[in-house]
Protein backbone atom coordinates (compact mmCIF):
# COMPACT_ATOMS: atom_id res chain seq x y z
CA UNK A 1 0.00 0.00 0.00
CA UNK A 2 1.02 3.31 -1.11
CA UNK A 3 0.81 6.93 0.68
CA UNK A 4 1.35 10.55 -0.15
CA UNK A 5 2.12 12.63 2.51
CA UNK A 6 1.04 16.04 3.21
CA UNK A 7 3.04 17.68 5.72
CA UNK A 8 2.55 21.07 7.36
CA UNK A 9 4.53 22.54 9.81
CA UNK A 10 1.26 23.56 11.73
CA UNK A 11 -2.43 22.34 11.89
CA UNK A 12 -5.33 22.33 13.75
CA UNK A 13 -5.82 18.92 13.79
CA UNK A 14 -4.75 16.10 11.16
CA UNK A 15 -7.78 14.89 11.11
CA UNK A 16 -10.23 17.56 10.20
CA UNK A 17 -7.54 19.04 7.70
CA UNK A 18 -7.49 15.76 6.07
CA UNK A 19 -11.33 15.61 6.13
CA UNK A 20 -11.45 19.21 4.67
CA UNK A 21 -9.04 17.19 1.72
CA UNK A 22 -11.89 14.52 1.07
CA UNK A 23 -14.52 17.32 0.36
CA UNK A 24 -12.42 18.88 -2.04
CA UNK A 25 -12.65 15.80 -3.46
CA UNK A 26 -8.66 15.13 -3.40
CA UNK A 27 -7.70 12.84 -6.03
CA UNK A 28 -5.18 11.01 -4.16
CA UNK A 29 -6.77 7.53 -3.06
CA UNK A 30 -4.48 7.25 0.07
CA UNK A 31 -2.61 9.51 1.31
CA UNK A 32 -1.00 10.61 5.08
CA UNK A 33 -1.74 14.47 6.53
CA UNK A 34 1.54 14.79 9.35
CA UNK A 35 2.19 18.01 11.37
CA UNK A 36 5.04 18.67 13.40
CA UNK A 37 2.47 20.68 15.87
CA UNK A 38 -0.89 20.42 16.30
CA UNK A 39 -2.74 23.24 17.77
CA UNK A 40 -6.48 21.60 18.36
CA UNK A 41 -5.47 17.54 18.16
CA UNK A 42 -8.39 15.45 19.58
CA UNK A 43 -8.64 12.27 21.16
CA UNK A 44 -11.46 9.90 22.87
CA UNK A 45 -13.88 10.98 24.79
CA UNK A 46 -13.84 14.74 23.27
CA UNK A 47 -10.27 14.85 24.86
CA UNK A 48 -7.78 16.87 23.43
CA UNK A 49 -4.50 15.06 22.47
CA UNK A 50 -1.34 16.90 24.07
CA UNK A 51 1.81 16.64 21.97
CA UNK A 52 5.35 18.25 22.18
CA UNK A 53 5.63 20.16 19.10
CA UNK A 54 8.29 18.97 17.35
CA UNK A 55 9.21 15.98 18.93
CA UNK A 56 6.17 13.49 18.42
CA UNK A 57 4.03 12.09 15.86
CA UNK A 58 0.40 13.41 14.88
CA UNK A 59 -0.55 12.27 11.57
CA UNK A 60 -3.37 11.22 9.83
CA UNK A 61 -3.48 8.26 7.51
CA UNK A 62 -6.58 8.41 5.05
CA UNK A 63 -8.01 5.63 3.03
CA UNK A 64 -10.85 6.53 0.65
CA UNK A 65 -13.23 4.44 -1.51
CA UNK A 66 -12.82 1.18 0.55
CA UNK A 67 -16.36 0.58 0.43
CA UNK A 68 -16.03 -1.50 3.87
CA UNK A 69 -19.47 -3.07 5.06
CA UNK A 70 -20.05 -1.22 8.51
CA UNK A 71 -19.96 -4.33 10.37
CA UNK A 72 -16.48 -4.73 10.08
CA UNK A 73 -16.02 -0.79 11.54
CA UNK A 74 -13.51 -2.61 14.00
CA UNK A 75 -11.40 -3.73 11.96
CA UNK A 76 -10.18 -0.88 11.09
CA UNK A 77 -9.28 -0.47 14.79
CA UNK A 78 -7.54 -4.02 14.43
CA UNK A 79 -5.60 -2.47 11.48
CA UNK A 80 -4.48 0.45 12.90
CA UNK A 81 -3.36 -0.96 16.22
CA UNK A 82 -2.07 -4.09 15.59
CA UNK A 83 0.35 -1.96 12.74
CA UNK A 84 1.57 0.25 15.56
CA UNK A 85 2.31 -2.31 18.13
CA UNK A 86 4.31 -4.36 15.33
CA UNK A 87 6.02 -1.74 14.22
CA UNK A 88 7.20 -0.20 18.05
CA UNK A 89 7.44 -3.76 19.32
CA UNK A 90 11.69 -3.92 18.76
CA UNK A 91 11.83 -1.21 21.42
CA UNK A 92 9.86 -2.15 24.50
CA UNK A 93 9.67 -5.37 26.88
CA UNK A 94 6.07 -4.82 26.87
CA UNK A 95 3.59 -2.97 24.46
CA UNK A 96 0.03 -3.56 24.95
CA UNK A 97 -3.46 -1.88 23.25
CA UNK A 98 -5.81 -0.69 25.67
CA UNK A 99 -9.11 -0.94 24.69
CA UNK A 100 -10.53 0.69 22.61
CA UNK A 101 -8.11 3.20 21.17
CA UNK A 102 -5.02 3.74 23.35
CA UNK A 103 -0.77 1.91 22.98
CA UNK A 104 0.60 1.11 26.26
CA UNK A 105 4.39 0.72 26.73
CA UNK A 106 5.75 -0.93 29.70
CA UNK A 107 2.45 0.02 31.42
CA UNK A 108 2.13 3.78 30.54
CA UNK A 109 0.18 5.50 27.25
CA UNK A 110 2.64 5.99 24.55
CA UNK A 111 0.12 6.30 21.74
CA UNK A 112 -3.63 6.53 21.29
CA UNK A 113 -5.77 6.32 18.03
CA UNK A 114 -8.92 7.99 16.71
CA UNK A 115 -11.14 6.85 13.60
CA UNK A 116 -13.38 8.71 12.04
CA UNK A 117 -15.55 7.28 9.21
CA UNK A 118 -17.83 8.41 6.99
CA UNK A 119 -20.96 5.99 5.79
CA UNK A 120 -22.38 5.66 2.51
CA UNK A 121 -25.57 3.47 3.13
CA UNK A 122 -24.43 0.07 4.75
CA UNK A 123 -20.49 0.75 3.59
CA UNK A 124 -17.47 3.13 4.86
CA UNK A 125 -16.60 4.85 2.26
CA UNK A 126 -13.68 7.31 3.66
CA UNK A 127 -11.50 6.63 7.01
CA UNK A 128 -9.28 9.13 8.71
CA UNK A 129 -7.19 7.49 10.83
CA UNK A 130 -5.74 9.73 13.52
CA UNK A 131 -2.80 8.58 15.08
CA UNK A 132 -0.67 10.44 17.82
CA UNK A 133 2.79 8.79 19.02
CA UNK A 134 4.97 10.32 22.31
CA UNK A 135 8.44 9.88 20.54
CA UNK A 136 10.82 12.23 21.49
CA UNK A 137 9.47 14.17 24.35
CA UNK A 138 11.71 14.14 27.37
CA UNK A 139 8.93 14.91 30.51
CA UNK A 140 5.52 14.19 30.70
CA UNK A 141 3.31 16.92 31.71
CA UNK A 142 1.89 16.71 35.15
CA UNK A 143 -1.65 16.03 34.07
CA UNK A 144 -0.63 12.82 31.70
CA UNK A 145 1.09 10.91 34.67
CA UNK A 146 0.09 7.95 33.06
CA UNK A 147 2.03 8.54 29.81
CA UNK A 148 5.05 8.00 28.67
CA UNK A 149 7.56 8.18 25.38
CA UNK A 150 9.48 6.46 23.19
CA UNK A 151 12.64 8.30 24.02
CA UNK A 152 11.82 8.41 27.88
CA UNK A 153 12.10 4.41 27.96
CA UNK A 154 14.70 3.79 25.57
CA UNK A 155 17.23 7.23 26.89
CA UNK A 156 17.51 8.29 23.24
CA UNK A 157 16.09 10.17 20.53
CA UNK A 158 14.78 8.98 17.49
CA UNK A 159 14.14 10.01 13.50
CA UNK A 160 10.73 10.87 13.58
CA UNK A 161 10.12 10.31 9.97
CA UNK A 162 11.51 7.30 10.14
CA UNK A 163 9.38 5.99 12.88
CA UNK A 164 6.76 7.08 11.06
CA UNK A 165 7.55 4.86 8.01
CA UNK A 166 8.11 1.66 9.79
CA UNK A 167 4.27 2.49 11.12
CA UNK A 168 3.03 2.88 7.65
CA UNK A 169 5.06 -0.60 6.48
CA UNK A 170 3.27 -2.00 9.31
CA UNK A 171 -0.01 -0.67 8.13
CA UNK A 172 0.23 -1.58 4.71
CA UNK A 173 1.18 -5.19 5.85
CA UNK A 174 -1.57 -5.63 8.28
CA UNK A 175 -3.83 -4.33 5.62
CA UNK A 176 -2.53 -6.85 3.22
CA UNK A 177 -3.12 -9.52 5.77
CA UNK A 178 -7.39 -8.67 6.19
CA UNK A 179 -8.13 -12.16 4.64
CA UNK A 180 -7.16 -13.99 7.35
CA UNK A 181 -8.89 -11.87 9.71
CA UNK A 182 -9.29 -14.50 12.41
CA UNK A 183 -5.43 -14.58 12.74
CA UNK A 184 -5.46 -10.97 13.16
CA UNK A 185 -8.33 -10.89 15.93
CA UNK A 186 -6.19 -13.05 17.76
CA UNK A 187 -3.20 -11.69 17.95
CA UNK A 188 -5.48 -8.61 18.60
CA UNK A 189 -6.70 -9.84 21.99
CA UNK A 190 -2.81 -11.31 22.55
CA UNK A 191 -1.94 -7.85 22.67
CA UNK A 192 -4.89 -6.43 25.27
CA UNK A 193 -3.48 -4.59 28.30
CA UNK A 194 -5.07 -6.15 31.03
CA UNK A 195 -6.29 -9.21 29.37
CA UNK A 196 -7.29 -12.21 32.19
CA UNK A 197 -6.14 -9.51 35.04
CA UNK A 198 -8.49 -7.95 37.46
CA UNK A 199 -8.77 -4.49 37.60
CA UNK A 200 -11.52 -1.72 38.67
CA UNK A 201 -13.59 -0.35 36.17
CA UNK A 202 -16.05 2.09 36.22
CA UNK A 203 -19.95 1.67 34.65
CA UNK A 204 -23.11 3.87 35.07
CA UNK A 205 -24.28 1.95 37.97
CA UNK A 206 -20.32 2.45 39.71
CA UNK A 207 -17.08 0.81 40.37
CA UNK A 208 -16.73 -2.48 40.27
CA UNK A 209 -13.63 -5.39 39.77
CA UNK A 210 -13.69 -6.76 36.51
CA UNK A 211 -11.95 -9.35 34.86
CA UNK A 212 -10.94 -8.75 30.95
CA UNK A 213 -12.10 -11.81 28.95
CA UNK A 214 -12.41 -10.52 25.39
CA UNK A 215 -13.39 -7.57 22.71
CA UNK A 216 -16.00 -9.48 19.72
CA UNK A 217 -15.78 -8.54 16.15
CA UNK A 218 -17.86 -4.99 16.90
CA UNK A 219 -15.70 -3.70 18.85
CA UNK A 220 -17.76 -4.47 22.16
CA UNK A 221 -15.56 -5.09 25.55
CA UNK A 222 -16.30 -8.35 27.13
CA UNK A 223 -15.60 -8.14 31.27
CA UNK A 224 -16.41 -10.64 33.91
CA UNK A 225 -17.40 -9.32 37.04
CA UNK A 226 -16.35 -10.22 40.88
CA UNK A 227 -19.71 -12.84 40.41
CA UNK A 228 -18.18 -14.50 37.06
CA UNK A 229 -21.33 -12.80 35.14
CA UNK A 230 -20.32 -11.49 31.77
CA UNK A 231 -20.55 -7.93 30.98
CA UNK A 232 -20.24 -5.86 27.81
CA UNK A 233 -19.70 -2.18 27.17
CA UNK A 234 -19.55 -0.47 23.84
CA UNK A 235 -17.63 2.38 23.46
CA UNK A 236 -18.22 5.33 26.31
CA UNK A 237 -19.88 2.95 27.91
CA UNK A 238 -16.66 2.14 30.40
CA UNK A 239 -13.54 3.23 31.78
CA UNK A 240 -10.41 1.53 33.11
CA UNK A 241 -9.86 2.88 37.03
CA UNK A 242 -6.04 4.26 37.39
CA UNK A 243 -4.60 2.81 40.68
Amino acid sequence: MHFTIIHHSELDSTNNFAAALIKQNALIENFVVSTEKQTNGRGQRENLWWSEPGKNLSFSIVLQNISFETTRMFDLNIITSLSIIYALKPFFSEIKIKWPNDIFANGKKIGGILIENTIQGNKIANSIIGIGINVNSEKMPEFLANATSLGIICQQKFDLHLILTQILESFGNVWNQMSIYNLLATEYKQHLWLLDKKHRYLDKNGIFIGTLKDVLPDGKLVLADEFTNLRYYHFKEVEFIYE
